[in-house]
């Protein structure tokens, strides 16, 4: 009853997926470069209640011309000068939200999140967990908006629409996939894949999303459930009604998964011109995935392979770059680290289909946070297997992706080598960690 009136209500609505502070994106906003959100004690950035300040942020030195103004480089220059700077232990656009490894009404209380393998959760969990997952589909953000029209180079041309909870993240992936005319004489294509971003990106983009969730949840020690796919062979273990949805011969969702119901947010979006839509909520596609649901999934020596890649990366910095661990697990270039394909991360994309082989709409399936909160799990086994730290993000010539670029689309400002710390100084480890590293001893065995 609940999941049908839902649906009449957004079949009644144009909802749209967001991105942005809805107060960020108002003319007054983005003609005075400003994105200092009002927040619960009525001034910029909760600055009455000490918790931060709306301060002119200057990025780094570029060495390169940006002659197509697209507006996500340097960013968040292109849109905004001024952004508000939390102080510890405060965070979010308005830091009204705790630092992910703080809790508690004055964010005093420190906590470490555990995310589990989905598999690790019991009945009750798994449906607590559902339940959550669906209600951030039908629950309006209460903060962020999505770039309906318009693009970077023209923000006169703007049109923005509050969205649910779920496509505000579909959009800010959505974004940072899309292709720039200023990369065209670069092999990448944007500015969360296919270069030393690649992790560092997706690892804010799960943390924001975590965050979001235990905010609506009321949680405070929500965690997403990983899928770690080398405990499968040929089908995927979470593709059944409990978890991710079972998936049915044509690509549909089983009709007992509540995910049947969903609809592809960013149906329309074909260009770099905005998150569109193809029409009303109810005329939209379902979201789907590949039909045949045997496919040959990453091993656990796969695994171990790519993280025997002592180096984070390589140049050229690209899909194509060799024996580097950033391009063997997202998948590139083999696990060994010595050829071109599809493998790991990508091979994943690939076997799951659908949506999920489209980067820019691949977050519509809910089974996207459980991959990614894999591939983040093997990126903390890496750093410590390596002993690796912040030091270790290389410099490079990639756009949007120096070490003192800060990460796209969020405005928490946060350059790409704070994500390489130890996961808990981001309030959360991976449940199974020590699983995955004694797994690279038994192939790799220490000296």
């Amino acid at each position: 009853m609940l999941l049908s009136m839902h649906l009449l209500l957004l079949c009644g609505l144009t909802l749209v997926s967001c991105q942005f502070p809805c107060q960020c994106l108002t003319k007054t906003a983005l003609d005075s470069k400003t994105c200092c959100p009002v927040g619960a004690d009525n001034s910029p950035c909760n600055s009455n209640s000490g918790r931060g300040s709306c301060l002119t942020y200057t990025p780094g030195t570029t060495p390169y011309n940006d002659n197509t103004m697209d507006r996500r480089l340097r960013w968040p220059s292109g849109l905004w000068n001024q952004v508000c700077r939390c102080n510890f232990p405060y965070w979010g656009p308005a830091c009204d939200w705790c630092h992910p490894r703080r809790t508690g009404p004055t964010c005093s209380q420190e906590r470490t999140v555990v995310r589990r393998e989905c598999r690790q959760q019991n009945c009750t969990e798994r449906a607590r967990y559902l339940a959550d997952v669906v209600l951030s589909k039908y629950t309006l953000s209460t903060w962020c908006c999505k770039l309906e029209k318009g693009d970077y180079t023209n923000t006169s041309s703007f049109v923005y629409s509050r969205a649910t909870v779920h496509d505000c993240y579909v959009a800010m992936h959505n974004q940072a996939s899309r292709s720039s005319p200023r990369m065209a004489g670069q092999s990448r294509t944007d500015l969360a894949h296919e270069s030393p971003c690649f992790l560092t990106f997706h690892r804010m983009f799960l943390l924001y999303y975590q965050a979001e969730m235990q905010s609506l949840t009321c949680n405070p020690n929500w965690a997403i459930c990983c899928w770690n796919w080398t405990m499968d062979t040929n089908t995927c273990g979470v593709c059944n009604d409990t978890m991710a949805g079972k998936t049915m011969p044509d690509g549909s969702y089983s009709p007992e998964s509540p995910f049947s119901y969903w609809k592809v947010a960013c149906s329309g979006s074909t260009s770099s011109s905005g998150c569109q839509e193809t029409g009303p909520y109810c005329s939209r596609a379902n979201i789907s995935r590949r039909g045949d649901s045997t496919c040959a999934y990453p091993t656990p020596k796969d695994m171990a392979d790519a993280l025997n890649r002592p180096v984070y990366d390589r140049e050229p910095f690209t899909a194509s770059a060799l024996n580097g661990f950033r391009s063997s697990v997202e998948g590139y270039v083999s696990p060994d680290g010595n050829r071109a394909g599809n493998f790991m991360h990508v091979a994943v994309h690939s076997c799951i289909g659908g949506n999920m082989d489209w980067t820019t709409i691949a977050f519509n399936d809910p089974i996207f946070t459980h991959h990614h909160c894999n591939v983040d799990c093997a990126f903390a086994a890496w750093m410590k297997i390596h002993n690796k730290n912040s030091t270790d993000f290389p410099a490079n010539n990639i756009s949007g992706c120096h070490p003192w670029d800060a990460i796209f689309p969020f405005v928490i400002i946060t350059a790409h080598p704070e994500m390489m710390v130890p996961t808990e100084n981001w309030g959360y480890t991976c449940g199974y960690i020590n699983d995955t590293i004694n797994n690279y001893y038994k192939f790799y065995p220490k000296p």
